[in-house]
């Protein structure tokens, strides 16, 4: 099955087929969880951010990405949320994601916390299926932390933070968090979505065809839609239509011509 085919299948079947799969791999990860919260506040930063980690999960196409969203109230709490994404391909080229959820906390003036509170694993054969629910696992005793250098007063790169309460993360060794798009990227208008540009040239025999991995890329974006796209440098070098949205990884056509500099595909608002 071609990327190409996959413009014309219907979308939602894998998704109403395969979901009940959830209930049968529940299982609970070991650890004890975090009961008391340390002296925070809701974190309302958001945003988009990228890292690398030193475990490889997947054979290829190992990346990551940070989402943070602000929550609606809670009775007299308001939090933040925040849903972190490893993905990639395994040794036969399915493509899996590892994904993290939980709740966002400031503590202190520069310091972040992610409270971890459910995980899954999902999969798919072809970049154009949607995924499916693989696993389930509680994981409330999971904890990631970054600081700021600026305490969080401007968009900038977060570094990882160990202590006692990161214990059960620090095996991950996540790099530190690259807001996205970044580099010499000038606008005055606020981004809609960006996503990382996964490496399938070896999939297709088609070179304008891409894919553009973004956490609620389907739903924010369109087809038809442009997106710009930037190399490692921040540096604009083409163009990209989107083509089909297959969840958060989007198929997209190169308008101008194929780079494999591509690196991050983005669209203002």
């Amino acid at each position: 099955m071609t990327l190409v085919y996959s413009f014309l299948r219907r979308k939602g079947f894998f998704a109403i087929t395969f979901c009940p799969l959830i209930f049968s791999f529940y299982c609970t990860a070991k650890g004890p969880p975090f009961r008391k919260l340390a002296s925070s506040s809701p974190f309302l930063l958001e945003g988009r951010y990228r890292f690398d980690l030193k475990p490889r999960f997947f054979t290829k196409n190992q990346t990551g990405e940070l989402l943070l969203e602000r929550g609606k109230n809670i009775g007299k709490t308001r939090r933040s949320y925040f849903t972190l994404q490893i993905v990639g391909q395994n040794s036969s080229g399915a493509i899996r994601v590892r994904t993290y959820e939980g709740f966002s906390r400031k503590t202190g003036s520069n310091s972040l916390e992610l409270h971890a509170e459910r995980c899954t694993l999902s999969g798919k054969k072809h970049w154009e299926d949607y995924l499916v629910a693989l696993e389930r696992w509680d994981c409330d005793h999971l904890l990631f932390a970054f600081s700021s250098a600026s305490g969080f007063r401007r968009r900038e790169v977060l570094v990882p933070l160990q202590n006692r309460r990161t214990r059960y993360t620090d095996w991950l060794s996540l790099s530190s968090l690259e807001p996205i798009p970044s580099g010499r990227v000038v606008s005055r208008q606020s981004i809609h979505f960006a996503g990382q540009i996964m490496n399938i040239s070896q999939e297709t025999k088609d070179p304008r065809l891409a894919v553009v991995w973004g956490q609620k890329g389907g739903r924010l974006l369109r087809n038809g839609q442009i997106l710009k796209v930037i190399n490692k440098n921040g540096k604009l070098i083409g163009e990209m239509k989107v083509a089909d949205r297959p969840g958060d990884f989007i198929i997209c056509q190169w308008l101008t011509k194929p780079s494999q500099e591509g690196f991050i595909a983005y669209r203002e608002k």
